[in-house]
């Protein structure tokens, strides 16, 4: 008995000892895999790229396939002949030559007149035209143009590059950035803005008051009095004094002598008329209002909008005076036509005096 309890105090006592060589042992084991294993990677590396380097096509080396039936196609699509395609004289199933519809690009018969899907009416067909002039939309722009900008000559609403679109949303559709000779991709490089510009009306604007007398003062000056339309006030003023704060500057006052029928006694009697003219400020504009004339108009505005892609802003100017867009100034006018009614706006550019007109006035507007 106590042998057996020597060795087992023998074998508690190297236990940990015994543990550590076996650890040791595994650990050694361990690194010599993973250095065979590197060295064999590396030799199975060697020989791929070796074999990549020599590596030799079997076959001969193939022939491009031609463009040119790819290209033909297109070509007739878009600008097609005048000869039709032969049939077999049979009333059903007939094969039929297609093209594409100038607006919505879907295949339509040859010779349709409208397209049976968009009704856009048709160009007539005819030899291809030339090719520095083609437009294959039909809607103006020419397709040399679309190349360059969109480098492809179609109309496609993926990209934009359809007469109607925006492509750099600056307000201006493609056909104005042609027109104008802008690049349509650029939202710095854009048209006037003045095309945009659209007349909507022409109102008369009344005087804000009514001329009712003048009184003349202790030093043989004039005091006029001027009672308000709104609010029910009376404003008085002295030569080069603001009437109220209507922004106009009594400048002047006339008196006239005037006869007028007296009812009573039937005969006409001198009666003091007074003409004032009135001085605006703001724009250097002069006006002339006579006495106890309610109805007398002040000047003609005249209204205008213009609407750059979601937004519209609506100017109002009055006739003669200045308009400023986009940096520029222009003098607006009004072209009398039959019995002196406005029959067009004309905007001048002050810098250059170009002259262009917005818009005839219908009837309705005035």
């Amino acid at each position: 008995m106590a042998q057996k309890r020597g060795f087992n105090f023998s074998l508690a006592r190297h236990y940990d000892k015994a543990i550590a060589v076996v650890v040791l042992v595994a650990l050694l084991v361990s690194l010599f895999e993973l250095a065979h294993s590197a060295a064999d990677s590396k030799d199975r590396k060697r020989s791929y790229e070796e074999g990549v380097k020599n590596m030799r096509p079997q076959h001969a080396t193939l022939t491009p396939l031609p463009v040119d039936p790819y290209e033909k196609t297109l070509r007739d699509l878009h600008f097609p002949q005048t000869a039709r395609a032969s049939t077999n004289g049979v009333g059903l199933f007939i094969p039929q030559r297609r093209v594409w519809c100038v607006d919505c690009m879907y295949p339509i018969p040859f010779a349709a007149a409208e397209c049976p899907f968009c009704h856009t009416k048709q160009p007539l067909p005819g030899e291809p035209p030339d090719p520095s002039v083609a437009d294959s939309e039909g809607k103006g722009i020419p397709d040399k143009w679309r190349i360059k900008h969109f480098n492809h000559p179609f109309a496609m609403a993926e990209d934009q590059s359809r007469a109607e679109d925006d492509a750099d949303n600056d307000g201006f559709t493609n056909l104005q950035e042609f027109q104008a000779g802008t690049n349509p991709r650029d939202p710095k490089d854009h048209p006037d803005p003045m095309v945009l510009l659209r007349f909507k009306e022409i109102t008369t604007r009344p005087y804000p008051f009514i001329f009712t007398s003048a009184t003349r003062m202790p030093d043989e000056s004039l005091q006029l009095f001027f009672n308000m339309k709104e609010g029910d006030r009376t404003y008085s003023a002295k030569k080069g004094e603001a009437v109220g704060k209507t922004g106009l500057v009594y400048s002047n006052c006339i008196k006239k002598i005037e006869r007028k029928l007296d009812p009573h006694m039937g005969v006409s009697i001198p009666v003091d008329r007074y003409e004032v003219s009135l001085f605006r400020p703001a724009d250097g504009k002069t006006f002339v209002l006579r006495d106890n004339d309610p109805r007398a108009t002040m000047e003609q505005q005249i209204v205008l909008t213009l609407t750059v892609g979601t937004k519209t802003t609506e100017y109002r100017v009055s006739a003669g005076g200045i308009l400023e867009l986009d940096g520029q100034r222009y003098k607006v006018d009004v072209n009398l036509g039959v019995d002196d009614k406005p029959s067009s706006v004309v905007l001048e550019n002050i810098l250059t005096a170009r002259k262009s007109t917005v818009s005839t006035v219908s009837a309705g507007s005035l």
